[in-house]
């Protein structure tokens, strides 16, 4: 699938709303869980984690004044592949 950068096609056009652990039921971590799961049997987390290690990614994302906006989009990113998983 792929998604105009930013969108929120994967959520039905609703704002994204991201709670503490804590305050999150049972159902939604389970959920939350079995992706990361399945992004990790797919390989999918190694590749995520390769990216934010690699040389010239790691002088981007730590490295300049753009810490922030590049680790905003990564995590974007990195949802979007979780919700893209599916239930």
């Amino acid at each position: 699938m792929n998604f105009p950068a930013g969108s929120n096609l994967l959520c039905d056009g609703k704002p994204r709303v991201r709670r503490d652990w804590d305050l999150i039921g049972d159902h939604e971590r389970e959920l939350y869980l079995d992706a990361i799961e399945t992004a990790i049997e797919r390989g999918i987390h190694q590749r995520f984690a390769a990216y934010h290690a690699d040389t010239k990614s790691d002088v981007q994302a730590h490295e300049t004044c753009g810490f922030f906006l590049w680790h905003r989009r990564f995590l974007f990113a990195y949802e979007n592949m979780l919700r893209s998983l599916g239930p």
